[in-house]
């Protein structure tokens, strides 16, 4: 699907549809997996942002770029955690399991997501969601494509 927005509030709609996708989703043996893919200022934090009230999430969301992972409680179908990782600062895939990625990954209660994967990606697992966020022709307008 590919969706072309022109404000942070339809870019958070997108990202509600999205979310409503989601929770229909079949249970799993493992977490669902979304890698959120896009340049410095494409919309990621927004669109997480809009994903996360969508998923119930009442408190700020804060895009994790110095914690490296912020975790949420929802209700949301078969999910119950959503851990939201921002990999811009991390060195090696493997810092990774210090923050219990292979862990998370065993639960299927869980959804994780993951900004700059593109740094982790030796240790991805095959099945993922990818949402690809990018700049458009003017200030606001953003192209979001899930795949």
């Amino acid at each position: 699907m590919k969706y072309k927005t022109k404000s942070a509030t339809e870019t958070k709609l997108v990202a509600k549809i999205f979310a409503e996708e989601l929770i229909v989703i079949t249970p799993r043996k493992r977490a669902l997996v979304v890698l959120l893919k896009g340049d410095l200022g494409a919309g990621k934090t927004t669109f997480t942002q809009g994903l996360m009230r969508a998923l119930g999430v009442k408190k700020r969301i804060l895009s994790p770029t110095f914690a490296l992972l912020r975790s949420y409680t929802v209700r949301a179908g078969n999910f119950s955690k959503v851990h939201h990782f921002d990999c811009y600062r991390i060195g090696e895939a493997k810092e990774m399991n210090d923050l219990g990625f292979s862990d998370l990954l065993k639960d299927p209660k869980n959804i994780i997501l993951i900004e700059w994967p593109e740094r982790i990606r030796t240790i991805l697992p095959r099945e993922k969601v990818t949402v690809a966020l990018a700049h458009g022709d003017t200030a606001k307008e953003r192209t979001i494509e899930v795949k």
